[in-house]
């Protein structure tokens, strides 16, 4: 039985690349690369290995069987200056025999966007000119109408525990993609592992859009996202008060990206990496390297909230700011405070 699984994962992956009269979108699913949760953020984005929230959703649904109580999350986040936002909200049911359901809502906007034309689309750009009126003009754009392209998608995932050491999880993705007049729908499907070794050591792995997800847009263009198999492995340890993370990920990509850490032929690999230190499981520091920037960030738990705070740096484009708030075990907490 195992094989089999091994095998339709396989062919799916090769017969990515030649679907007959489809666009190969090298960048269509990069809205949904962005990342969940202020404290994955700061860690630089190695997180399939250790998630054990409701952002696991994202990171490997495998770790939502971790849950043991209800939890909802609620996140946003400008890039590039406020330009992008970025925003998630989600919520997780444990289930009995340490499974678990969750179901995600993700927005990527750009809000405000001007579209512009020449008043007299006739003329050269920055000519002189004079109207019917008799009044002096020069040729320059204007904005005749404001757009806001928005990226959503609704995500429901399953994770159950195998045994001692194993645990898998789904997720089954709803697209939506608009840009002024034009949209897209897709539907697009991920898998998830994580593993329990000897010695706390913890591997994860995570196969994004695992059968390939289909992109069709009103215009008639259509455009294939080929998977995306990320790896990690983590080393939770104790020391007295603190508690301790390491965490490194490999992201694989197969869409011949160009802006990555190492890259053969159409294959191209990217490494992210972070530390997180915790005090009495109440106030962490968080630091990481996300393909080559620096990301760093804090948090902080009371009763059943905890919040966290992460930034990335861009060379070119400025800090990227996220900030998330959890609710775990709203039940519990209330009832002990009656």
């Amino acid at each position: 039985m195992k094989g089999r699984v091994i095998l339709v994962v396989f062919y799916f992956l090769i017969s990515g690349n030649t679907v007959t009269g489809l666009t190969v979108g090298k960048y269509a699913g990069d809205f949904m690369a962005v990342g969940v949760g202020a404290r994955a953020l700061a860690l630089g984005g190695a997180f399939t290995a250790v998630a054990d929230d409701i952002s696991a959703g994202y990171w490997n649904p495998a770790g939502l069987s971790r849950l043991s109580h209800v939890q909802v999350m609620m996140m946003h986040a400008e890039r590039f200056g406020g330009i992008v936002n970025w925003d998630f909200m989600g919520v997780g049911l444990p289930l009995r025999g340490e499974s678990a359901v969750a179901l995600g809502l993700y927005r990527l906007g750009i809000d405000g966007i001007p579209l512009t034309r020449l008043r007299d689309p006739k003329r050269e750009m920055g000519d002189i000119y004079f109207d019917e009126s008799g009044r002096r003009l020069q040729n320059v754009p204007y904005a005749y109408k404001y757009t806001s392209p928005n990226d959503l998608a609704l995500v429901g995932s399953y994770s159950s525990k195998l045994d001692d050491k194993i645990r898998i999880g789904l997720n089954a993705r709803l697209i939506r993609r608009s840009a002024d007049v034009y949209e897209a729908w897709g539907m697009g499907f991920d898998a998830g592992i994580l593993v329990h070794l000897e010695n706390r050591w913890q591997v994860g792995a995570m196969i994004r859009d695992a059968t390939g997800t289909l992109l069709a847009w009103n215009g008639g263009r259509k455009e294939w996202i080929l998977p995306r198999l990320q790896v990690g492995v983590g080393y939770p340890f104790q020391a007295r008060s603190f508690s301790f993370l390491p965490i490194l990920d490999v992201a694989i990509h197969f869409d011949n990206t160009v802006q990555t850490t190492f890259k053969m032929g159409r294959v191209s690999m990217e490494i992210m990496g972070g530390l997180e230190i915790c005090y009495q499981n109440r106030i962490a520091l968080r630091f990481g390297s996300n393909r080559g920037a620096l990301t760093a960030g804090t948090g902080f738990r009371i009763a059943f909230f905890s919040v966290d705070y992460g930034f990335q740096t861009h060379s070119e484009l400025g800090l990227t700011h996220r900030v998330s708030l959890t609710i775990t075990d709203i039940r519990d907490k209330l009832s002990q405070n009656r």
